[in-house]
């Protein structure tokens, strides 16, 4: 009659049967040694060879969409990199007005709190960009931009910067759960300044 390991305490046929079954559901978990690493990361090297390539294409001198494309690969691939919110920071000075939105919507998806900055910057100095620059703000849920925010809403002298500030601080100040930004301001480009038209 064939004898079954029990697994009693002190039998070492057990214990040598409970570590090689250990070792055998270790080996097979995805990213383990000897195990199937279908989601391993790329090398440090690696990626920063695609940073420094994607900061290339983002600084140069191709077309609008490709600079476009490399701004928001930039801020998937380097979240919280405070390099990578620099980088992107830099562009908001850019001489296309398309790249500088794409900008300042990459710096919200990098979910930095350094990147605020930048943001209320170009959001008080560059009002073309209000729209982007409050969803990115929003994005960031950095609440220490408050305070310069609700300054903005009293005293800018734009009412672009003044309305995107206040999108921003709604954003801010309320429970993701109860308000999203889009759906206090539901605006479209090309929109009236002095109106605020629904969907």
């Amino acid at each position: 009659m064939a004898k079954f390991v029990t697994g009693e305490q002190g039998d070492p046929v057990a214990e040598r049967a409970r570590r090689a079954g250990s070792r055998s559901a270790v080996s097979e978990r995805p990213g383990s040694p000897g195990g199937t690493k279908l989601f391993e990361p790329a090398p440090a090297r690696v990626r920063r060879r695609t940073d420094d390539l994607l900061n290339e294409v983002l600084h140069g001198s191709q077309p609008t969409e490709v600079r476009c494309e490399a701004a928001f690969a930039l801020a998937a691939l380097g979240r919280s990199s405070r390099e990578v919110v620099r980088s992107l920071a830099s562009t908001l000075e850019d001489r296309d007005e398309t790249v500088r939105r794409s900008a300042a919507l990459a710096l919200g998806r990098t979910r930095d709190g350094s990147a605020a900055e930048p943001l209320l910057d170009a959001l008080e100095n560059s009002p073309e960009l209000w729209e982007e620059s409050a969803a990115a703000l929003s994005q960031l849920h950095y609440t220490p931009a408050i305070p310069r925010l609700r300054e903005m809403v009293r005293s800018a002298a734009d009412s672009r910067t003044r309305r995107g500030a206040i999108r921003a601080l709604a954003a801010l100040s309320a429970s993701a759960e109860r308000l999203r930004v889009e759906d206090l301001f539901p605006l479209r480009e090309g929109d009236n300044d002095a109106r605020c038209l629904p969907l």
